[in-house]
């Protein structure tokens, strides 16, 4: 089978992980040195990317969207928009956004407990978490499952089909 024979050749490899080779081939002729001779290079580049699924650990997803696309930032909203479309996500809610440099998580809280008193249901997705991933997704003051976070990564990794997502961008579509 395809996954026996990439744990042979490759035994540091785990045996749930998919393995994509790419190969690239050059011809290169001699030239005068050596008429009429040709030469044929294979270079190849094994890229190891885990098969994960909504049950599998938060801390699994979060290194697999960490190695998902070539640059931290990748600026443009295309990838998103087109991600969100497949998954028919939409927000039908008000949205207030906080920016600036100081005081960013102090004005959340205090706007979250604000509209959780006057019975508002009320979701807070803030960056970045001081200890655990968790923090960046609450919903009515509670802190994301793990489960909740790896099922709607799951989701995502199916709807995002071939484009490639920042760790931010993952991480946005999530909350």
């Amino acid at each position: 089978s395809q996954k026996g024979r990439a744990r042979t050749c490759l035994p540091h490899v785990a045996s749930n992980t998919s393995i994509r080779l790419i190969v690239k081939a050059y011809w290169i002729t001699a030239g005068a040195i050596i008429s009429a001779c040709r030469f044929y290079f294979v270079i190849g580049v094994v890229q190891t990317h885990p098969v994960l699924k909504a049950d599998s650990s938060l801390s699994d997803w979060l290194s697999y969207l960490e190695t998902l696309h070539p640059s931290a930032i990748d600026l443009g909203l295309g990838r998103v928009r087109e991600v969100a479309q497949r998954l028919n996500s939409k927000l039908d809610s008000v949205v207030i956004t906080v920016g600036g440099t100081n005081v960013k998580g102090s004005t959340c809280a205090m706007l979250e407990a604000s509209l959780m008193a006057a019975a508002y249901k009320v979701g807070v997705y803030a960056l970045p978490h001081l200890v655990r991933y968790n923090e960046r997704i609450r919903l009515n003051g509670e802190m994301a499952e793990d489960a909740q976070i790896t099922a709607q990564f799951a989701r995502i990794n199916e709807a995002r089909g071939d484009l490639t997502l920042t760790y931010f961008e993952f991480s946005t579509l999530a909350a």
